[in-house]
């Protein structure tokens, strides 16, 4: 259960255990993710440019997309290595964002 503020998914492969955690709260929030996992990523967005965060926004979306297209199987039979293919698509917004976001 994830604590308020806070929308999670959790997708198990065999042995592999992953938690989608994103945090909607104005201030930060605990999440106990058990002894078992790590977090990877952590941001609190503090300081970025609006226009970085319209970018990290529309590629946060299209994540989510991604992500319940997985979740409801609708690259079963069309993407045979369906993490690669999420890894792939997640470089490639970060991408995007970076480059055509310049420093500010």
């Amino acid at each position: 259960d994830a604590p308020d503020g806070v929308l999670a998914w959790e997708r198990t492969t065999g042995d592999d255990r992953r938690v989608l955690a994103v945090c909607f709260a104005g201030e930060p929030v605990v999440v106990d993710l058990g002894a078992d996992l790590v977090v990877e990523v952590a941001s609190t967005g503090t300081g970025a440019s609006d226009e970085l965060m319209l970018a990290g926004m529309q590629s946060w979306t299209a994540l989510f997309g991604a992500i319940g297209f997985i979740l409801n199987g609708q690259f079963r039979n069309v993407i045979g290595d369906v993490d690669a293919m999420f890894a792939e698509f997640a470089r490639l917004l970060a991408g995007q964002v970076f480059h055509e976001v310049g420093p500010t």
